[in-house]
């Protein structure tokens, strides 16, 4: 199971980030991958990359009455970063198609 993520208003997020020093800043990257069958029960698996970016960042433990420090991670991937991805055109088009012909399979079960 994951672990529980804090969730932040847009202005939180702006004041930790834009706060912090961009030396305490690291970029990470994942791997994630969108996966369908095809009409002959294949895998078709759709690569995509998500980006985020770690910084130590300052906040007030309220039972410590102080500011301390941590690392926190918030997501920058944009429409643009899986770009590169679309110039893979087959395996693009074989995905899509392939989710196409799941989509239409499925509707045999619909009531």
């Amino acid at each position: 199971m994951a672990p529980p993520v804090q969730v932040l208003t847009r202005q939180e997020v702006e004041k930790a980030f834009n706060s912090s020093d961009p030396k305490d800043c690291e970029l990470r990257e994942i791997a994630q991958y969108e996966c369908t069958f095809n009409s002959r029960f294949e895998v078709v698996c759709l690569p995509f990359s998500r980006l985020f970016k770690e910084c130590t960042v300052k906040y007030q433990d309220k039972r410590a009455k102080q500011v301390k420090t941590r690392r926190q991670m918030i997501e920058i991937t944009t429409k643009d970063t899986n770009t590169p991805l679309r110039s893979h055109r087959k395996e693009f088009k074989d995905f899509v198609r392939t989710m196409e012909q799941l989509e239409d399979y499925m509707k045999q079960f619909d009531s």
